[in-house]
């Protein structure tokens, strides 16, 4: 993508924003609580995360910043902090740089049954995965591609989600199993402020969703 068309798609990912803007409701432009999930479900995710430590399926999110020109940071010093693990596939099982073309549920675990739930809350998810921050760790600024519509679901530990316009701060307080419309076409960054590790689920949206 170049530079130029880069420009007019982050202007218009950023006005669009995530919901209605007016008065009080001006983090709408940056995100929204949008649905929640139940504690069986949270429980089904943690126990796959249990059983997937030190997998990291970050190869895809590298891609695509790279193509996208978004590339901050090195992967060196993220991995030390930051890791994901992939609860969606591609249907033949086949690497893309679509992450819609990720909507296959992983076997086990009860996974299909998270994907089917998440579909009747908030429409058609891709490329579900989940999302570990160490503690104390630390996702610096930066923006994800523009083009792309996004959400985050807090499953367990703390987290801060900033995001920044100009000199102005935008906090984001999200409750565990609150999940949130999130315009990642802005600036933003997570911290985990806590002693423990920080879990929180990661997804795409499909076109016409929430």
């Amino acid at each position: 993508m170049t530079s130029k068309t880069m420009l007019k798609t982050l202007a218009k990912a950023r006005r669009v924003g995530v919901g209605e803007i007016s008065g009080a409701c001006v983090q709408d432009r940056f995100a929204k609580r949008v649905g929640k999930l139940d504690d069986k479900t949270i429980t089904t995710l943690l126990r796959f995360h249990g059983s997937n430590t030190g997998r990291n399926d970050m190869a895809l999110t590298w891609a695509q910043r790279t193509v996208a020109g978004l590339t901050s940071g090195t992967r060196q010093d993220l991995s030390q902090v930051y890791q994901q693990v992939d609860l969606q596939r591609t249907r033949d099982g086949a690497v893309s740089n679509d992450p819609q073309d990720y909507l296959e549920a992983q076997p086990g675990f009860g996974l299909p049954a998270v994907v089917k739930q998440l579909c009747e809350c908030i429409g058609d998810v891709r490329r579900l995965r989940l999302s570990e921050l160490s503690a104390g760790g630390k996702l610096d600024w930066h923006i994800d591609p523009p083009e792309q519509k996004r959400f985050v679901c807090l499953i367990s530990g703390e987290q801060i989600f900033e995001f920044r316009r100009g000199a102005q701060l935008f906090p984001i307080a999200m409750e565990l199993g609150e999940i949130w419309r999130v315009n990642t076409s802005f600036q933003h960054r997570v911290i985990n402020p806590g002693r423990q590790v920080r879990v929180a689920l990661l997804g795409n949206l499909a076109e016409g969703a929430i």
